[in-house]
């Protein structure tokens, strides 16, 4: 191996290694690009560290070569993050070096602003460069030029073989067929294509979800529901010892808001969405600075070409009103008293009216605020907010008044769909628990049910009530005896032929009181309790 690197024992000394360089150190940089690469190309690593040796021969005694190591497993494509070429930098600039060598110029930088700042620093503090081929002296203006060309034909290597990996990903992604990771609700299929999850309650539960987002409107209402109910979102682990498992976990706004904005749930494959904007990109990390452009301007974009759970028009409804709910447009509905809080707009101006409260929140105000708070001008206009919520609320009416059967007949279909929906899941968490409570000597449960889940016992939550009993609590609590009169019957979440057994936690409870009077029963360490 050193035959290759070392001149022979009868070879004439480089003319350009003089007896002050060797007064200096000799430093031996090694780099290897990745950790796979110092794992299975162990050759290269071990012909670097031999050119110790070849400084040895050069002259340098055994305790001024320097072995630099710290950049293994490190790109060269830029000097952060590359403490030992800063290191070598730094000794460079103080003198302390009289050659660096490297086994080939690609190892040192594959940037050609670090190349030409190491040239630098080389030829002002007079310090030698060395590789298989030779000697150079950057000082020397032809050596000078040949490192230059070397350095510049290092990066160009770098830049083609990037290049020729991604327009080979863009070939195959234009086919449909390169690899992406799917998200909750799919499966890929060791051919390669895309499926549904098999398990049928995972399903349900993305549709459930999407259904939600159609009546709501917001990911916040969607999520709240969710949370109130005990639904959980459906992950498949994708790393470990557990890798392909099922796992139910809670939900949360940022994979709720991923599930709608998702071309893949309407049937889409879609690749090249995320464009890189490099002044926000950290090094070494690829997937920073990364930005979500429009769909339009997606490198490859193939419809109905995997399984979908929504319809286009429905997904782009979704994005739609997504938009519409950015507080830069619309925005979603506001609390407070006032009908018209964020939609209504200044005539005078064209800005956005404010909502303000006074008299501890009863009474509300409409006030264009925008140029008083910022440029300080005087108040463009104000009004009281309760004629013009009267006036709108009853051109609303009158306007609903022809079609108040239909819309209540849809109300109460929609309500209905609701319980039926809700009870299918649950009746799919208990028949998966009871199924997996009857140990091994029962048969196998169908697919859907192998890998279930139920929410967690009250008990495991603290001592707090049953939901189905929160629920009913606040539907007997009223201010007068009428009212409570009126909600003392089974709110809709509860079957109209009242169940023996909580459809949440599956435990015993007692049937609801005819008095109306808010019910005191908790469920806590696996019993009902006063």
């Amino acid at each position: 191996m050193m035959d290759d690197l070392a001149p022979s024992q009868g070879s004439i000394m480089p003319d350009k290694i003089l007896r002050h360089h060797r007064e200096r150190l000799a430093m031996v940089y090694i780099r290897q690009s990745t950790v796979q690469q110092v794992e299975r190309h162990q050759e290269s690593t071990r012909l670097q560290y031999a050119l110790a040796d070849r400084a040895f021969q050069f002259g340098w005694a055994r305790e001024t070569i320097v072995v630099i190591d710290d950049d293994l497993g490190r790109s060269g494509a830029s000097i952060e993050g590359r403490l030992g070429f800063q290191r070598l930098v730094a000794e460079v600039g103080l003198g302390n070096v009289g050659i660096v060598l490297g086994v080939e110029m690609s190892r040192l930088a594959r940037s050609c602003r670090d190349w030409h700042q190491l040239l630098e620093i080389c030829a002002l503090f007079d310090t030698l460069i060395a590789d298989a081929d030779g000697v150079y002296d950057p000082a020397n203006y032809n050596d000078r030029l040949l490192l230059g060309l070397k350095g510049t034909m290092s990066e160009a290597e770098l830049h083609i073989l990037k290049a020729r990996m991604l327009e080979g990903r863009r070939a195959k992604a234009r086919r449909g067929e390169l690899g992406k990771p799917v998200p909750t609700g799919y499966l890929r299929h060791p051919s390669g294509e895309i499926v549904f999850d098999p398990d049928e309650q995972a399903q349900a539960t993305i549709r459930l979800v999407f259904d939600l987002f159609e009546r709501y409107r917001t990911v916040g209402k969607v999520m709240r529901y969710l949370v109130e109910h005990d639904v959980r979102m459906p992950v498949r682990v994708r790393s470990g010892s557990h890798k392909g498992d099922l796992e139910w976990r809670r939900v949360n706004r940022p994979s709720l808001h991923h599930l709608f904005t998702n071309p893949i749930y309407a049937g889409a494959y879609v690749y090249g969405m995320r464009r890189t904007d490099r002044r926000r990109q950290k090094p070494f990390r690829g997937s920073t600075g990364r930005s979500l452009s429009r769909l339009e301007e997606a490198d490859v974009f193939l419809p109905d070409r995997v399984p979908a759970y929504i319809s286009w028009e429905q997904y782009e409804r979704n994005r739609a009103q997504m938009r519409r709910n950015m507080t830069s447009e619309m925005g979603p509905v506001r609390a407070g008293t006032a009908l018209l809080s964020g939609v209504l707009i200044c005539g005078r101006c064209g800005l956005r009216m404010l909502s303000q409260y006074n008299n501890n929140g009863h009474t509300a105000r409409y006030a264009c605020l925008y140029m008083k708070c910022c440029y300080g001008e005087p108040l463009c206009q104000s009004l009281k907010a309760a004629p013009l919520d009267a006036l709108v609320t009853r051109l609303v009416l009158q306007a609903l008044q022809p079609a108040a059967i239909e819309a209540s007949i849809a109300l109460a279909n929609d309500l209905e769909a609701e319980r039926a929906a809700l009870d299918r899941h649950c009746n799919n968490v208990w028949s998966g628990r009871a199924i997996m409570s009857s140990g091994p000597a029962v048969n196998m449960p169908p697919s859907n049910l192998r890998i279930g889940w139920w929410p967690a016992r009250s008990s495991e939550r603290g001592r707090r009530p049953c939901p189905s009993k929160r629920s009913w609590r606040r539907s007997t609590h009223a201010s007068n005896a009428s009212e409570r009169k009126r909600r003392a019957r089974p709110s809709l979440h509860q079957s109209r032929t009242w169940r023996r057994t909580c459809r949440h936690c599956g435990a015993l409870r007692p049937r609801p009181a005819k008095s109306g009077k808010p019910s005191s029963v908790y469920y806590s360490s696996g019993s009902w309790s006063r």
